[in-house]
Parts: structure tokens; C-alpha cells; sequence
């Protein structure tokens, strides 16, 4: 009898942490508190030029759950520019634009093997972005139309296929990168800065006509920096 009555209330104490935990989380299931946004709104408003503001679908995870994280590179300025997206090889800063998501108050992430034999950068992979506009550097630069035949020997029909291009995600964002209850204080950092090192990756084949040529003049040279966002992992 006694050891039922223990099994009892260890069950239920089990039960109560685990639905306190469960309805803990879902509490604060938010896009984003007031402090974060009220960070983000201040860093909007204080930086002029070209500016990077790093915003999270929301602050609260599980451990192991991949964040959800909008970056966009706003362009202050009085000039139409060009900037690349996160290319093939960007995150792992062996080509332009150099990014990372960088973990403040984390050991820096270590990198998996890399082949360097990345996709050259095309026309269409250069965002335009006018005064006032904003670009996000991982969604989508180009939606494809596919056509194919009908093939009676595979008793296919005739079809119109659409499809997305992105650009490339980053590893940082991995769910294994997140696997430890805690802090994450999270920037974004990209960079166009060239040097003997790190190139822009250009396709100067056909894809590159030479009326489009000139557009490379328009990518400037920028270091940018976004705010920094808390993100907050409980095993719960």
C-alpha cells in the first residue's frame, strides 16, 4: 500500500511539473517582447546609411528547435543599390557577402568540412534596392516556370511546373546548435568587404551580359552589424 501511494505521488508530481512547464512555455509563445522591440525600433532609428535589423518570429524555444529569424538590410540612403544574397559558401566567410549569425555570450561555432567548388553568382542572385526598400538576404530571388513534354512511353501529360529559387540558409541556424537550455544573444553580421581572400564568387560567363555589367559597380562596401536578440531555450 505504501509503495502505491508513492508511486501515486511521484506520478503526480511528475504530472504537475511537466503541465506547469508545457503551459509555462505556450505563456510566452510571443513574436516578441516589448524590450525586443523596442530594440530593434531604436536601432532603426538611430543608424543612417545602410542598415541590418535582425528580427525573431518569436523569443521563447524548446532546446533542439531550429529559431525562426528575419534579417533585413535596409537601404537609408538617396542611392538605388545592388547587394547579394547569402550565397553558396557565404557562411562559411570563404566568399561575398560574408555572414554569420554570431552567438554573443556562446563558444564560437565550430565548422563542418566546406568543399570550395561553390555555385558562381549569377545576375538575378543581385537584389535591387531602392531608397527606403529592404532586402531580406535568404528568401526568395527568382521563381522558375518548367515545362515539360508529354511523354506517352511513361504515360506522363503535358504539365507547367512553378518553383522557387532561395538563396542559400545558414548553418548557424542548425536545430543542433541549440541544444543546451539557456541565453542565446544572437547577432547578424554581413559583410561585402573584399580582400585578397574572399571574393564576390562572380560568373563572368554568358550569364553575365555586358549592359549588366555596370550593376556590379552598384554593390557597396559595407561591414553591417544588427541588434542583438535574446533568445531564450528551456527544456520545456
Amino acid at each position: 500500500m505504501k509503495i502505491k501511494l508513492i508511486y501515486i505521488i511521484i506520478f503526480f508530481l511528475i504530472f504537475l511539473i511537466g503541465t506547469r512547464g508545457y503551459n509555462y512555455f505556450y505563456s510566452e509563445y510571443l513574436p516578441y517582447d516589448e524590450k525586443t522591440s523596442e530594440a530593434i525600433y531604436q536601432h532603426i532609428e538611430k543608424d543612417s546609411g545602410i542598415i541590418c535589423v535582425l528580427i525573431p518570429h518569436k523569443t521563447h524555444y524548446r532546446i533542439g528547435e531550429r529559431p525562426e529569424l528575419d534579417v533585413l538590410i535596409i537601404n537609408k540612403t538617396d542611392s538605388t543599390i545592388y547587394l547579394p544574397g547569402n550565397m553558396d559558401g557565404s557562411s562559411y566567410g570563404f566568399r561575398l557577402p560574408v555572414t554569420d549569425f554570431k552567438v554573443l555570450n556562446r563558444k564560437p561555432r565550430k565548422y563542418g568540412l566546406f568543399c570550395p567548388m561553390f555555385n558562381p553568382m549569377v545576375p538575378d542572385e543581385l537584389r535591387r534596392v531602392k531608397p527606403g526598400e529592404c532586402f531580406n538576404p535568404f528568401n526568395t530571388y527568382r521563381i522558375e516556370t518548367i515545362h515539360y513534354a508529354a511523354d506517352s512511353i511513361l504515360g506522363w501529360d503535358a504539365q507547367t511546373l512553378t518553383r522557387m529559387k532561395n538563396y542559400w540558409p545558414h548553418e548557424a541556424l542548425d536545430a543542433h546548435n541549440f541544444l543546451l537550455p539557456g541565453n542565446y544573444d544572437i547577432q547578424f553580421v554581413y559583410s561585402t568587404k573584399k580582400d585578397s581572400t574572399v571574393l564576390m564568387g562572380l560568373n563572368i560567363s554568358n550569364e553575365w551580359p555586358k549592359e549588366k555589367m555596370n550593376i556590379l559597380d552598384s554593390i557597396p562596401v559595407v561591414e553591417l552589424k544588427s541588434n542583438v536578440v535574446r533568445l531564450k531555450y528551456r527544456i520545456f
